[in-house]
């Protein structure tokens, strides 16, 4: 998925707290997003684990969420991961994408944070989940190495945590890397799957 952590969900919210407005900069929101989003896949891997392995895609934000499930998730088999990365806090803090941009700056405003080091530390001191290593799995790649949005270091960082089968390189940025590998890589993501 590529909702936004900041992103109004529809619906009301009742009270004036963080954990009740997701337009907070608070830093906790990542948590709660990503513990979300573990436990969705988790309730989709429970459902359907009996009828076979069990495979999962993700690109982009979708991508760090699938990387986070494949790590801990035994009964996913398989991950094939589009320009995700790994070390969650430093893709918030070095992401190009808007919104992340104005969540450094409205915390920095509000922690004062001098540089992206304090910001990354803050943001690791809260964040739960991150990818981790993996053995035993089937899993593949796809790096974008003009990447802003998840910067292609951190892609890097989960080839160097993963040693994946299968890497595919895009010398693109994020948005076409992402449109080129269906373009032009579809068989190869597909065929990961039989």
């Amino acid at each position: 998925s590529g909702r936004s952590p900041f992103r109004k969900s529809p619906g009301t919210h009742i009270g004036n707290s963080a954990e009740d407005d997701e337009m907070s900069f608070e830093l906790s929101i990542h948590t709660r997003f990503y513990s979300r989003a573990f436990k969705a896949i988790g309730l989709v891997v429970e459902k359907i684990k009996t009828e076979g392995p069990v495979g999962i895609l993700g690109t982009s934000v979708g991508g760090l969420h699938a990387s986070i499930a494949v790590s801990r998730y035994q009964e996913i088999t398989k991950a094939f991961i589009i320009t995700g990365g790994a070390h969650i806090p430093s893709i918030i803090a070095n992401s190009n994408q808007k919104i992340m941009n104005k969540a450094w700056t409205e915390r920095q405003k509000k922690y004062g944070f001098k540089n992206k080091d304090e910001y990354i530390k803050a943001l690791e001191d809260v964040i739960q989940l991150e990818p981790l290593s993996i053995k035993g799995k089937k899993l593949g790649l796809v790096i974008a190495t003009e990447d802003e949005t998840v910067p292609t270091i951190n892609q890097e960082k989960l080839r160097s945590l993963w040693n994946p089968e299968i890497v595919i390189t895009r010398n693109n940025d994020h948005f076409w890397a992402i449109v080129n590998t269906w373009l032009f890589h579809a068989d190869e993501v597909y065929s990961f799957f039989e």
